[in-house]
């Protein structure tokens, strides 16, 4: 099981959302880091949920300061990396980890420009140290991104999203719902006695809770 400690917050915060993760798999990778209705700017070596920061790294609201005007999958908060001078130059990083040794795992990602800026800029996804991805954002609507399968050979495995724009213009981009996705393995028996119990626990608890807030709403309208 890959644990992400944002799932925890968000099964005491908002169980109705825990379908997505269960259903597609979602990290939900920026939620719940910041209550905030516009944007937070984080500086660098900042501890952000499970991220690691360098550079200037916003967490941003929905549409605001030039984001795009709707998040993929349901999700509230985005990521933007800025680029505004070689002491801003930004990258996050995390670290997965409870892999399974010899499974499949699939990296995908959203990715957008930020609107009304200087423009295009590159980046690269960094996995386990190793360049795995080089791009230039061309547009400011929410693309995804999947990365080639990969096979574990270790039981965890980092993550970098890192600039490789070297101008000093302010060219800003986001970055959306991470997911490191299971694809095919064996898990040991120390994960089936975790992973089971705790996905039936939590798809009945947002079950659960989306049927008694249908029903209130059913008998607010019939009365």
């Amino acid at each position: 099981m890959v644990i992400n400690s944002n799932l925890v917050r968000l099964l005491i915060l908002k169980p109705y959302k825990i379908y997505y993760h269960l259903l597609a798999g979602g990290d939900f990778s920026f939620e719940y880091i910041t209550t905030t209705t516009t944007y937070v700017l984080y500086r660098s070596g900042s501890i952000i949920g499970d991220w690691t920061t360098t550079g200037n790294v916003y967490i941003v609201n929905g549409y605001r300061i030039g984001m795009p005007s709707s998040n993929p999958n349901g999700l509230l908060y985005e990521c933007m990396l800025q680029t505004a001078t070689s002491l801003s130059r930004s990258s996050i990083k995390k670290t997965f980890t409870n892999l399974v040794l010899g499974a499949t795992y699939r990296l995908s990602f959203y990715h957008a420009l930020r609107l009304n800026y200087y423009g295009p800029m590159s980046y690269s996804v960094i996995v386990g140290g190793t360049p795995a991805y080089s791009t230039v954002p061309s547009t400011n609507t929410w693309e995804k991104v999947t990365l080639s399968d990969f096979i574990a050979d270790s039981t965890s495995i980092s993550l970098e999203f890192a600039i490789s724009s070297t101008d000093n213009l302010d060219r800003d981009m986001g970055i959306n719902a991470v997911n490191l996705l299971f694809v095919s393995g064996t898990y040991i028996l120390r994960d089936a006695f975790v992973d089971v119990p705790m996905f039936v626990f939590m798809y009945a608890y947002a079950y659960l809770h989306v049927r008694a807030s249908y029903m209130r709403n059913f008998f607010y309208y019939v009365y």
